[in-house]
């Protein structure tokens, strides 16, 4: 298999090369990788037409994880492709809209349910859409003028402050450079298709013959909304003393026509100085009613404000969510059973009409306990707790992505809330009366659970309770999560060639539409100078990912621990992998 090499990543203290000058500098195909931050949700406006062509506008809105100032990504092209399956780097089988002129956002700044036009009148043949691909530009890539002009220094970045406040810019990466983020998706464009909800036109045309019979033509506008949850979507990892963070979106589609949205205000006055990130989700129960997931979350504003929008409505009625407010520095509140209808973020229902106000909680932090089977490498950990009643099952309360190296969490401590549970339920605007309860797991007590692309959400069946400090974590134990029904256990035999003595620290990541599915460490390999590993119960089969199987991109990151800003290369296959039935596949790759 054949092989793309791109420029190290900007690690802190260091410029990005320039790909003339660069040591890891090569030919690379005409393919852009795609790259989306965090806390982004991107909507495409789509003017629909039932002749021959869609007329689509392309827009944005965004919002990023609290820790995160400054969250650029520069957009560059919008794919859309007919087949469930077809790769990135096919020839074929893509329909492409290139911007006019690349665009660089900081989505940090980017209010909720705000849109900013990125694109227009991008053209589609009438049929139906499985995938959408989102292209920006690599952060290893050259500068493009629209970042430059935005005082950057790589094309996508992030700005994370730590524990103490310190804040550092470096690049935000795709799992596999220029990669892409491929969303499966369901448009249908034929017949007398009608997206409804907004205003259309209809006209009449000659189809010709004998008897003049007139057709119709419909177009209407929507909004395609795919939406990323910023909160657990960036992954870190450690090079030397600096960390690198890989975006690996959940991605997610909502249509205007069928959405709605949730509105409220916060008041975290009575929280501690310095109080923990305070983020809103709205929950439903999962298809087999075992616990809540997440439909979408958001950090809120400086000014205690969230809008959780569009969230998926039925077309009549009322659809019925649950929201949970969340920080590490106060008592959870869960308000119950928020109606909301289909229509635009002005008509979103407000929880109620004054700011929720929030009871401080202490902080207590928790870390995987090191075990001998480590969990995926696109694995996210969940914590989840249970109101104390009968039929309740567990909410989640809070997670996060776990390092790609240690498998334990990001700073080995996460922060979450001793306190108790404040639950009450909607009341037509009014204020919400809540009541203080202990959860079944007790107070600092939750299930803990994983989830992860094409694995089934995995709880554990008894509760751990959390009492640790930032220094001393509570470990606790993530169970491994299963392959998803339908899915078959694969193998991906990797080999390396590699100089002896060149690298010595490294790990792979093997990633699906741009979404993190499994990391090996191959520092091994690379201090012997390569060889080949077999990388095990990869989900596979036709039965995850129609048709032919799950097409999986393999990148390595590398370097030498005496000096690994220097010496860091990242080196991508430029094919897909597909793990069908069969559940095998083989690739190469060569570092410089």
């Amino acid at each position: 298999m054949s092989f793309l090499k791109v420029p190290a990543m900007n690690l802190p203290g260091r410029e990005i090369d320039e790909p003339s000058t660069a040591r890891t500098t090569a030919a690379r195909p005409s393919r852009r990788a795609a790259l989306l931050p965090a806390g982004t949700a991107v909507l495409a406006t789509l003017f629909l037409a039932t002749g021959c062509t869609l007329k689509s506008d392309v827009v944005a809105t965004g919002s990023a994880p609290g820790n995160v100032s400054h969250l650029w990504v520069t957009v560059q092209e919008v794919w859309f492709a007919t087949a469930p399956d077809t790769p990135p780097e096919a020839a074929a089988g893509w329909t492409k809209s290139v911007l006019p002129e690349p665009i660089t956002l900081d989505l940090a700044a980017i209010a909720p349910a705000t849109l900013t036009a990125l694109a227009s009148t991008v053209s589609l043949p009438a049929g139906t859409y499985r995938q959408v691909h989102l292209v920006t530009a690599d952060s290893g890539a050259t500068l493009v003028t629209s970042a430059q002009q935005q005082g950057l220094t790589t094309n996508s970045s992030i700005t994370v402050a730590d524990a103490s406040g310190t804040t550092t810019t470096t690049a935000l990466e795709s799992p596999a450079p220029e990669g892409g983020i491929t969303i499966p998706t369901d448009l249908v464009l034929a017949g007398s298709f009608d997206f409804g909800k907004s205003a259309s036109t209809t006209s009449a045309q000659s189809t010709g013959g004998s008897s003049g019979t007139a057709s119709t033509t419909t177009t209407s506008t929507s909004t395609l909304a795919i939406m990323l949850d910023g909160a657990r979507d960036v992954l870190p990892y450690t090079v030397g003393t600096a960390t690198g963070y890989i975006l690996s979106p959940i991605a997610t589609v909502a249509d205007e026509k069928n959405s709605g949205g949730i509105s409220g205000t916060v008041d975290p006055s009575g929280l501690a100085a310095g109080y923990g990130v305070i983020t809103v989700s709205a929950e439903i129960p999962n298809a087999t009613n075992t616990h809540h997931v997440i439909v979408q979350r958001r950090v809120v504003g400086t000014d205690g404000s969230f809008t959780l929008y569009p969230l998926p409505a039925a077309s009549s009625g009322t659809t019925n969510y649950d929201i949970v407010i969340t920080s590490s520095s106060a008592e959870t509140v869960i308000v119950r059973d928020v109606p909301i209808s289909a229509g635009d973020v002005a008509k979103a229902v407000a929880v109620q009409a004054t700011p929720i106000v929030l009871t401080a909680a202490s902080p207590v932090y928790a870390n995987v306990a090191q075990t001998a089977t480590l969990l995926p490498g696109g694995a996210r950990v969940a914590f989840y707790q249970t109101v104390p009643a009968s039929g309740e099952i567990p909410y989640a309360i809070d997670g996060t992505a776990v390092d790609l190296v240690s498998r334990r969490l990001p700073g080995n401590a996460f922060a979450l809330s001793s306190g108790p549970l404040l639950v009450g339920s909607y009341a037509t605007g009014s204020t919400v009366s809540l009541t203080t309860l202990a959860p079944v797991e007790g107070e600092g007590g939750y299930v803990v659970g994983t989830e992860g692309l094409y694995r089934a959400d995995t709880l554990v069946t008894g509760p751990s309770v959390i009492s640790g400090t930032s220094t001393a974590p509570t470990p606790v134990v993530a169970p491994y999560p299963g392959i998803a029904a339908g899915g078959v256990p694969g193998t991906i035999a990797l080999t390396l060639t590699v100089a002896v003595g060149e690298f010595d620290s490294g790990f792979v990541v093997i990633s699906a539409g741009n979404r993190v599915v499994e990391a090996a460490n191959v520092s091994t390999l690379l201090s012997t100078g390569g060889g080949t590993l077999n990388i095990v119960n990869l989900p596979a089969g036709s039965g995850l990912a129609a048709t032919t199987g799950v097409p999986y991109q393999v990148a390595i990151r590398a370097w030498n621990s005496s000096s690994p800003a220097a010496t860091f290369v990242r080196v991508v296959s430029t094919t897909s992998s597909v793990l069908g039935t069969s559940g095998s596949a083989a690739v190469s790759l060569q570092l410089p």
